[in-house]
């Protein structure tokens, strides 16, 4: 039919179908990307993950740990509670599975008795 010629790469032309702009270089089109992942917030998320996934990777490869010393599992305990504290999810994304630390979260009572510290509503 007239004016529906196949036009290459964008099938056939239709007079009424208005296309996006297109962008003239790769770059472009990165930094489209990565400011509309910024602005809906997604852009964080998706670096931690695959920060995460890339320390994943690269476990699998490398000798196995060896096991998690207990001043170790206080320390990186200490490390998570204040990351949770200041609301850095995305640095805490990536800090559980490279120390190997456990996910369920060691009890606050424990970690007071254990470093001598006075656990009350001041303190949280």
């Amino acid at each position: 039919e007239q004016g529906e010629e196949d036009h290459p790469g964008t099938g056939p032309y239709l007079p009424h179908r208005k296309d996006p702009p297109a962008m003239s270089t790769l770059e472009e089109l990165k930094a489209a990307l990565r400011d509309t992942l910024a602005a809906r917030g997604s852009l964080g998320q998706i670096q931690a993950r695959v920060r995460s996934e890339i320390f994943n990777a690269l476990e699998e490869t490398e000798d196995p740990k060896p096991p998690m010393s207990h001043e170790n599992l206080v320390i990186n305990e200490l490390i998570r509670e204040y990351l949770e504290y200041n609301n850095y999810k995305h640095t805490l994304s990536v800090l559980l599975p490279e120390t190997g630390q456990p996910a369920e979260r060691i009890d606050r009572t424990f970690l007071s008795q254990d470093l001598n510290l006075r656990d009350d509503a001041h303190a949280r």
